[in-house]
C-alpha cells in the first residue's frame, strides 16, 4: 500500500503557511453598502457631486458587507487581512497582475471575465428586483416597464438587455448607484432594475422607495481567485462553506441591511 505520509506532509506544510500568511484581497472603496469610508457614505448616496479620492487613513476605516465577509474567511483560513484599494472596473486585471490574490468586493464572474480567473462558492446571493418611489404606481410589475415613461438601470449592457427582453422600450444608464437613486427621487425616472442587495439597503434607509415583486434572477457573489491558485480555490472554498453554516454570516446580512441608519 502506497504511503500517505508525503501527501499529509504536504497538508501539514500548506495548513502551517495559510496560517502565517496574509491573504490579500481586493475590494473597492466608494461602494457601499459593501465596502466605504463612514465619513463619504453621506455625499455617496446624495451623488451631489465627485468625490476626491479615498486617503490612505480613510481606507484604513473601511467597512461594509464585503469588509466583514474578508474578515471572517480569514480568520476561518487561519490568515491575517489586509484590503487593497482596487478599482472595481478593472478588477479582474489587477487580480491577474497579482495586486492582491483574491477579488472580494460584490464580483459576480461574467462572460467577459479571463479564464484565468474562477470563482469560488458564493458567499451570498443576488437578483435582479425594481424599485419606484410610493407614488410611482405606473410600475407595479415586470410587464408595467413597458409602458413605463423612463426606465433605470446601472451602466451595464448585461442589465439593459435584460430590460430590453422585458419589454423596457425607454431606459437610461447610469454611471453610479447614487446618480441613479437620485434620479428615482426626483422623479426623472419611473423605476430602476438594480441589485437587489443594494435595493434592499437603500428601501430600508428610505421609506418613500419601495420593492417591486421577487428578484428576477438568482445570482451570487463569489470570491475571484487566479485559476493557478488551486489550493488557495480549495481553501477559500471550505471557508465559504463554514461561514455560510455559522450563525456569523445571518449577523453580516442583517448588518449591512442597516449601514447608513
Amino acid at each position: 500500500m502506497r504511503s500517505l505520509f508525503p501527501a499529509l506532509l504536504v497538508c501539514l506544510a500548506w495548513i502551517s503557511n495559510l496560517q502565517a500568511a496574509e491573504l490579500r484581497v481586493g475590494v473597492s472603496n466608494d461602494n457601499p453598502p459593501w465596502s466605504f469610508v463612514p465619513e463619504r457614505l453621506g455625499a455617496l448616496v446624495a451623488a451631489d457631486a465627485p468625490l476626491p479620492p479615498v486617503t490612505p487613513a480613510q481606507f484604513k476605516t473601511l467597512t461594509g458587507l464585503d469588509v466583514d465577509v474578508a474578515r471572517a474567511l480569514a480568520q476561518h483560513l487561519g490568515m491575517s487581512l489586509r484590503l487593497v484599494p482596487a478599482n472595481w472596473l478593472n478588477i479582474e486585471i489587477e487580480l491577474l497582475e497579482k495586486k492582491f490574490d483574491v477579488i472580494l468586493s460584490s464580483w459576480t464572474p461574467s462572460r467577459k471575465t479571463p479564464p484565468s480567473i474562477v470563482a469560488s462558492d458564493p458567499y451570498y446571493t443576488w437578483g435582479l428586483v425594481i424599485c419606484v418611489r410610493g407614488d410611482a404606481a405606473k410600475v407595479s410589475s415586470y410587464r408595467d416597464l413597458a409602458q413605463a415613461r423612463l426606465v433605470g438601470h446601472y451602466l451595464d449592457p448585461a442589465v439593459e438587455q435584460t430590460l430590453r427582453s422585458l419589454g423596457a422600450a425607454h431606459t437610461k444608464a447610469y454611471d453610479n448607484e447614487g446618480t441613479l437613486f437620485k434620479a428615482l427621487n426626483e422623479g426623472a425616472i419611473d423605476a430602476l432594475v438594480h441589485d437587489s442587495t443594494y435595493v434592499r439597503w437603500r428601501v430600508n434607509a428610505d421609506p418613500a422607495l419601495h420593492v417591486v415583486g421577487d428578484p428576477l434572477n438568482r445570482l451570487g457573489y463569489h470570491v475571484g481567485v487566479r485559476r493557478d491558485d488551486k489550493e488557495l480555490l480549495e481553501h477559500v472554498n471550505a471557508a465559504v462553506r463554514e461561514l455560510l453554516a455559522s450563525p456569523e454570516m445571518a449577523e453580516i446580512r442583517k448588518k449591512s441591511d442597516a449601514f447608513g441608519k
